[in-house]
């Protein structure tokens, strides 16, 4: 039993996935957790746990086929298959589905990497920046610093971008109200959250939920 990508969402419904390593598109991820709190997805590029596979779609699908016919029938035909589907090397299924923070980022900067971590871990909380500059050992100036250097933005800008990415993606995928959504990506109240993300994306949060759970 399988699930490309989102299909770890039909496993999920039908009870398969309970107690099992499993995986989806790290897109994916943030909403599959609020809609079923108790499955921790990994970030890899696939999963294979006894009978059941799961993989992050795109290419990883292609890589969980080499793995399985390799496995099945042997690193000879895995090659040859390999070959036929011009991929010159494959990756591992315990392999990160994204690239480090560093890559990413395009800086090796370590308080900077430390900062984005930081943000990107506490999405759903209010977060002190002075706090946050406290935990890098550095001062909220220094931290400002760095995020104008490195991102030509704010660490405010960076956390509220992230937010609303977060948000438009619950949105499109979840059955949350715009009050659930604008709690669980740390917006302080609805009506702040609907004037952000019609500032961004040119329309309300409700509208915007509408027209994509739109049929056909």
């Amino acid at each position: 039993m399988g699930g490309l990508c989102t299909g770890a969402y039909a496993l999920a419904r039908a009870g398969i996935l309970n107690g099992r390593r499993f995986t989806l598109h790290w897109e994916n991820i943030p909403n599959f957790t609020e809609k079923y709190p108790d499955l921790v997805p990994e970030r890899r590029i696939f999963c294979i746990d006894e009978r059941i596979v799961t993989c992050a779609g795109g290419v990883a699908s292609a890589e969980l086929a080499l793995k399985l016919i390799e496995d099945y029938y042997g690193a000879e035909l895995g090659q040859a298959v390999m070959n036929m589907c011009l991929l010159g090397q494959i990756r591992r299924g315990e392999d990160e589905q994204l690239s480090s923070l560093s890559v990413r980022l395009g800086t090796r900067n370590d308080h900077l990497i430390r900062a984005v971590a930081y943000i990107e871990a506490h999405v759903e909380d209010e977060i002190d920046l002075a706090e946050c500059a406290r935990h890098l050992g550095i001062s909220r100036r220094q931290l400002e610093r760095l995020f104008q250097r490195y991102l030509d933005t704010t660490p405010l800008q960076y956390l509220n971008r992230v937010r609303l990415q977060h948000a438009r993606s619950l949105l499109t995928e979840t059955n949350l109200s715009v009050m659930q959504v604008a709690v669980a990506c740390g917006f302080g109240s609805s009506s702040y959250f609907s004037k952000v993300f019609r500032g961004q994306y040119g329309m309300s949060p409700y509208k915007f939920s509408l027209t994509r759970k739109r049929p056909g």
